[in-house]
């Protein structure tokens, strides 16, 4: 029996109450500083800081944006209007960051003040930057149109007055997909919240010299985060839709996925489309679409557009069969593999509706079919350890994987692709489908990885939900040598994808090759990818002389196959040049993204005199414009970032999908909760055991000191 004083056991118990008050007062003196902080935050306002991080609290600015357009053939041109309003007697200084389309090209910026309109210039980014900020500690009212990161833009505007406006346009063209015998067209209205690993997005609290400051804390990229409204809190920055639509020839129907909308026909090949009902909230892409009879449209044709003494063509080239026609004939054996994004951003009817669609797919494979499914969140992990033949019993195994599956944690992308595209020793057609919302934030090395690992693969993305991320799906499959489907709405996810299914049956032409009568250059892009049936492909390349004629080559499975066409004298369209810059400029940035420092510079320079050539905004150039009269003299300057309505469907901002995410929270205080009363059973938990179990007075021979 062990022998302890008596003297003993009281100062253990006396210290282990010493520790546990102790304990104690820290902790719930943190929760009351937590707690006071919390209930200190605004609720309805928003904080603004001045360039000395001093905050102030006033009213909100404002904004609504206006979207016009006209569209010819497959070019879009759009003016976006973002009209920025101060209903405060504070100068304010607006931060608006948003997507675009991935293919848009923005060449034009102009800042109305009143009538008094000032034009932006084209400048390299860190001039731009300069010029802007000068201007803004000027007082001038000014404006910076940004492109850090992909297809997401920033607008900022300094010195908006007290109780007045600035309305900052823009304008880019796009475009557009031809699919399915005619055109779609996708704004991307709200952007995608983006999952980054072991990255906190959170706006921390810190005091300097007695004050509350507000620091944005950027991602590993430096690009500012885009702040989410909370999920009680209403929507805001309304937008407004007008396109006027030249089809070209006499269409068949046009409609809408995403929006209500009036269709006002003025011709058999032109009409009008308007938001049913006015503006509607930014939670949502739009997607426009308008159909061709099947017989209307032919299988080549060529654009020409002449500038500083140099001819730029576009060849557009549809498949030589419907999917009608392909569906009657033989095809080979493939290995098909399925990727499917379970985190928790695809929560509720996009995981339902996903897993609906693969179902489907599967019905669709035939005994020469070899399949896999690979699901991955945090982790990847496939059904099988390789491939298998479409059998009823791997087909029955596979179904109950997918069935218990759920959308949860957060998303990691490339340890899915180095599943899918580990090398297979099957010799068959191997083709990927990878079905996402994309909710991720490091596009560019996925890009690289697939370029690095893609091999004679071929991999086909699907973007699900109301705001997929539109850029990472379009590249990915321009890098993986596929096609792409953006569905705006997840009750299409089982058509679209038994679609894609059927164009994946038969690639129409591969192994393309271009001769024209006249040298040509700078093809894009270049390798010239597979053609798929019921989709268009557009080629652009520049000539010294306007082409005439040009051919061709290609295979159509195991047969040659030759198409010629002569160009007619006023096939003349604006816009060509736009889009082949636009091309180039991203050409450079992906080169100068996966090559050495040493040679990175050169692209990126490169780059950069094309964007400025063109008056482009690009990763390396931006638009500035600077009103020439001071306005603002003595008074405080105050910044907002304007917040971002979530995406429709979206439950939480973080991609993860957790309910209580901490890290866009401002104290933890719950967490704090949490953590007191563990560490107060901790201390309490001792006591308990001498007294419960008699430590102090049985099984104990106690000594007299």
């Amino acid at each position: 029996m062990t022998n302890i004083t008596k003297t003993s056991i009281q100062r253990l118990e006396e210290r282990i109450s010493l520790i546990g008050v102790v304990l104690c007062i820290v902790v719930f003196w943190s929760m009351s500083e937590a707690v006071l902080a919390e209930s200190n935050e605004p609720k309805g306002q928003l904080q603004f800081y001045s360039e000395d991080m001093r905050t102030a609290l006033v009213a909100p600015l404002a904004l609504e944006t206006n979207i016009t357009g006209n569209i010819s053939g497959p070019i879009f041109r759009a003016n976006v209007a973002q009209r920025f309003k101060n209903p405060s007697d504070q100068w304010l200084e607006g931060v608006y960051t948003f997507p675009l389309p991935t293919n848009a090209a923005v060449d034009q910026l102009k800042m109305y003040i009143g009538e008094r309109v000032i034009e932006g210039q084209i400048k390299e980014k860190q001039q731009a930057k300069k010029t802007y900020d000068k201007a803004k500690k000027a007082g001038k009212r000014t404006a910076l149109l940004e492109a850090p990161k992909g297809n997401l833009f920033t607008t900022r505007v300094a010195n908006i007055a007290p109780q007045s406006e600035i309305v900052i346009e823009f304008s880019f063209q796009q475009t557009l997909d031809f699919k399915d015998h005619g055109y779609a067209l996708r704004l991307p209205i709200v952007a995608t919240p983006q999952f980054e690993k072991q990255k906190s997005l959170v706006v921390k609290k810190e005091r300097v010299k007695g004050e509350r400051v507000t620091v944005d804390r950027k991602a590993s990229d430096g690009v500012e985060r885009i702040g989410y409204r909370e999920t009680e809190e209403p929507n805001a920055n309304p937008v407004n839709i007008r396109i006027d639509v030249n089809a070209g020839l006499p269409f068949d129907r046009a409609w809408s996925d995403s929006h209500a909308v009036h269709i006002e026909p003025s011709t058999d090949s032109a009409f009008r489309v308007t938001m049913d009902g006015g503006p509607d909230e930014a939670s949502r892409d739009f997607v426009l679409n308008w159909s061709y009879q099947e017989q209307t449209h032919t299988q080549l044709n060529v654009f020409t557009e002449q500038k500083d003494g140099e001819y730029y063509n576009m060849l557009m080239l549809l498949p030589p069969a419907s999917s009608d026609d392909v569906e009657q004939t033989q095809r080979a054996a493939r290995e098909l593999i399925f990727v499917l994004d379970v985190s928790g951003s695809m929560s509720g009817q996009s995981i339902r509706q996903a897993k609906a669609a693969l179902k489907q797919a599967m019905q669709q494979l035939n005994d020469h079919d070899r399949f896999n499914i690979i699901f991955f969140n945090d982790s990847a992990w496939p059904v099988f350890d390789r491939s298998k033949k479409a059998s009823t019993t791997n087909l029955l195994k596979a179904r109950w994987a997918l069935e218990i599956q759920d959308a949860k944690n957060g998303t990691h992308i490339q340890k899915a692709l180095a599943l899918a595209l580990k090398p297979s020793k099957q010799d068959a057609l191997r083709q990927v489908v990878f079905i996402t919302d994309g909710a991720v934030h490091d596009e560019e090395s996925l890009l690289d990885y697939v370029r690095r690992n893609l091999g004679d693969t071929r991999l086909f993305t699907v973007g699900i939900g109301s705001a997929p991320n539109g850029y990472f799906m379009r590249r990915a499959a321009e890098v993986g040598r596929g096609t792409f489907t953006l569905i705006g709405s997840t009750n299409q996810v089982q058509e679209k994808v038994s679609r894609l299914l059927k164009t994946l049956n038969h690639p129409a032409l591969t192994d393309l090759d271009l001769a024209v009568d006249t040298e040509y250059r700078d093809l894009l892009p270049n390798p010239i990818p597979d053609l798929y049936v019921d989709e268009a492909s557009y080629l652009l390349f520049k000539t010294r002389e306007a082409p005439n004629s040009l051919i061709i080559n290609a295979k159509s499975g195991n047969e040659a196959v030759f198409l010629q066409h002569n160009i007619e004298p006023g096939a003349i369209k604006r816009g060509i040049a736009v889009e082949w810059a636009r091309r180039k400029i991203q050409y450079f940035t992906d080169k100068a993204n996966r090559t050495s420092e040493g040679v990175k510079a050169r692209y990126q320079q490169s780059a950069t005199d094309l964007a400025l050539q063109h008056h482009q905004l690009s990763r390396y150039t931006s638009l500035v414009a600077v009103d020439v009269t001071p306005e603002r003299t003595q008074e405080a300057l105050l910044r907002q970032k304007l917040k971002s309505n979530l995406p429709k469907g979206w439950q939480s901002k973080n991609p993860d999908g957790a309910k209580l995410y901490l890290a866009q929270t401002g104290n933890g205080t719950t967490w704090l909760l949490t953590i007191g009363f563990l560490i107060v059973g901790l201390t309490v938990l001792p006591l308990l055991a001498f007294n419960l179990l008699g430590l102090s007075k049985k099984g104990v021979r106690y000594e007299t000191a």
